[in-house]
């Protein structure tokens, strides 16, 4: 058995470092006789801000699973791998997929596994893991604005201002504010059509920026500035907070109001850029290297198009031509299972999942029944006045019982879906007729190819399909 570990630390603090889970990951590893065959780490790189994709330690893990190079993966704790629920559910399932044995090291953080339960385990765990990362985040921005708010924090500064040695107080830069009241005092004159005609007039009395000639981008960043007006603004998360600085403007809001007008009537609307749909969105990988291929638009003879491609490998695929050959060999395939007994196989592969459904909504009866019991005795304790803390505990629980009842509605749904066998056959076999698919919107297509085909491996030689059609057997084909 391969056995890899994974380290991901989002800042260099002690407790979660890469060195810290390192050493437990070490110390379990030696203490139960396993051999550690690759290290891979993302040092330093936040889950909540930067995607998988953005991960350079977890894509190369990811590419040797589907490679088949890994067995057993060793991780501290389930966030290290993902605060995202979608992504975390994506591991979950990859790791179902390749028959990976996934192990934490951490105490009291439960075994992942894969079976329904185990499955809806993990979507729980997600979703408190995002909540979690979602509350540190909010922790995080709260006291960054306060600490803006209250002027403990005074943050990059304009042109025209500097800190003092203690960087606690704003210090005005006389002979620079005196630039940037003169820049729109001319703006305001309304002589000039745009900002590089006003460049062009500061170059020619030989006014410049520390040193260095003002550009058009230079000066729309003064013409743009709130703190010049005695307001600092400043983008917390999302969350834009403010502050009064009244002693350090140099023009009066109407002026800075009036600035704006002028600068949104002197831009020439741009053309907006060709927009493409990526219809193999997380179906096609490199047939190299096993890596989900990219999205990219580029140029040609001044003309954009869009492309899928690797750049370990620098594969450039075009995209129009993939996504032809492959909806051509899908509706070839599709056409195959209906001169085959396509009802019975489809009766067949729904009664399969009702029957998984069926325990899913057992299970989930048992545990709706507990958490109702619970709330009941806790209802009860709180209107007695047994303790006084006891509001959250009612309404956590209730909020269970809804994600449960949810859970087991979505469920039910399914169980619906797939007992309709003549309704969602025929349906198949109307939605693979060429002339019929090429009416589906965007999103229809995408879930049909998305149920018909389990990955693409693609090269600018080869395209290899791999169906997972879920009434036969996994089928490759190669274009």
């Amino acid at each position: 058995m391969r056995t890899v570990a994974y380290y991901r630390s989002s800042t260099s603090l002690q407790e979660g470092s890469v060195t810290t889970q390192q050493r437990h990951i070490r110390e379990y590893a030696l203490k139960n006789h396993i051999l550690i065959d690759e290290e891979y780490e993302d040092e330093f790189v936040s889950a909540r801000k930067k995607s998988m994709k953005e991960r350079p330690g977890l894509q190369r893990m990811l590419t040797d699973i589907r490679k088949g190079l890994i067995n057993h993966i060793l991780v501290y704790k389930r966030d290290r791998l993902a605060r995202n629920l979608e992504e975390h559910m994506e591991l979950y399932q990859l790791f179902k997929k390749h028959n990976i044995q996934v192990t934490f090291v951490a105490e009291n953080e439960p075994p992942m596994r894969f079976d329904v339960m185990g499955e809806l385990f993990e979507l729980f765990i997600g979703v408190m893991n995002q909540r979690e990362g979602q509350q540190i985040n909010e922790r995080i921005r709260d006291t960054k604005i306060t600490n803006f708010q209250s002027g403990k924090s005074i943050g990059r500064l304009p042109y025209g201002y500097k800190t003092d040695s203690e960087k606690t107080q704003i210090i005005r830069i006389e002979e620079e504010l005196h630039i940037v009241k003169m820049i729109f005092s001319e703006w305001l004159t309304e002589k000039y059509k745009n900002t590089n005609e006003l460049r062009k007039y500061l170059k020619s009395r030989g006014i410049k920026r520390r040193g260095k000639d003002w550009t058009a981008q230079r000066i729309e960043e003064v013409l743009t500035q709130p703190m010049y007006m005695g307001l600092r603004i400043k983008n917390f998360g999302g969350i834009k907070a403010h502050r009064s600085v009244k002693d350090l403007a140099v023009i009066t809001p109407e002026q800075f109001d009036k600035a704006q007008e002028l600068l949104e009537k002197s831009k020439t609307p741009k053309a907006e850029p060709k927009k493409f749909d990526y219809l193999l969105t997380g179906l096609i990988f490199c047939n190299k290297c096993g890596s989900p291929l990219v999205e990219k638009v580029r140029q040609k003879h001044g003309v954009p198009y869009a492309t899928y491609e690797c750049k370990e490998h620098k594969e450039i695929i075009e995209q129009i031509d993939v996504e032809n050959k492959v909806i051509l060999k899908t509706m070839e395939f599709f056409n195959v299972l209906l001169k085959s007994n396509f009802k019975d196989l489809y009766t067949r592969y729904a009664k399969r999942n009702i029957q998984q459904l069926n325990l899913l909504i057992k299970e989930l009866d048992r545990e709706l029944k507990s958490l109702e019991d619970k709330l009941i005795r806790e209802t009860n304790r709180y209107l007695m006045q047994e303790t006084k803390k006891k509001e959250e505990t009612i309404i956590m629980l209730q909020q269970q019982i809804n994600e449960y009842k949810n859970r087991k509605l979505e469920a039910e749904l399914q169980k619906i879906q797939y007992q309709k066998v003549d309704e969602d056959s025929n349906t198949l076999k109307m939605q693979l007729r060429k002339e019929v698919f090429e009416k589906l919107n965007f999103t229809e297509k995408q879930v049909l190819l998305k149920d018909l085909i389990r990955e693409i491996l693609a090269d600018s030689q080869v395209i290899k399909i791999v169906f997972k059609h879920p009434f036969l057997e996994i089928s490759e084909v190669e274009i």
